[in-house]
């Protein structure tokens, strides 16, 4: 079992397992049907996707999202690509820029055809290595 860095309010010994409680409260608590009791810990989907929109449009860094969410960057990541998936957001606009050699394999990556700018930056970089090796 992997260590949870949050820890439950009701038997702080026990792993935690969902809203503040450990394993075997919440079990109970959840035949009993009070769940409803303990508020959630953690952000739906729904509204992670308005969140991290609101974010993305001020400008900030995953890095600052995942510090304002108060969720480690990876979380932040990987909720991001569930949200993705669901299409609840957009992805974001690829970090490489296009007229570049990075640009160029980015398209390749994603499997899709390069654009032109990107195919004559690739052309440049195999002309200079060419010319490099030649010499």
């Amino acid at each position: 079992m992997t260590a949870n860095r949050r820890v439950p309010d009701c038997h702080p010994l026990l792993p935690h397992c969902a809203r503040g409680l450990c394993h075997p409260c919440y079990s109970r608590h959840d035949k009993a049907g009070t769940l409803g009791h303990f508020p959630r810990t953690t952000l739906s989907g729904d509204e992670f996707a308005t969140r991290y929109t609101a974010m993305r449009a001020a400008g900030l860094s995953r890095s600052a999202m995942a510090a304002a969410l108060d969720m480690d960057r990876h979380a932040v990541a990987q909720a991001y690509y569930r949200a993705v998936r669901r299409r609840d957001i957009t992805p974001d606009e690829p970090r490489v820029k296009c007229g570049t050699d990075g640009g160029y394999h980015a398209h390749r990556r994603r499997g899709e055809p390069s654009c032109q700018p990107c195919k004559d930056a690739r052309a440049a970089v195999m002309r200079q290595r060419y010319h490099r090796a030649a010499s």
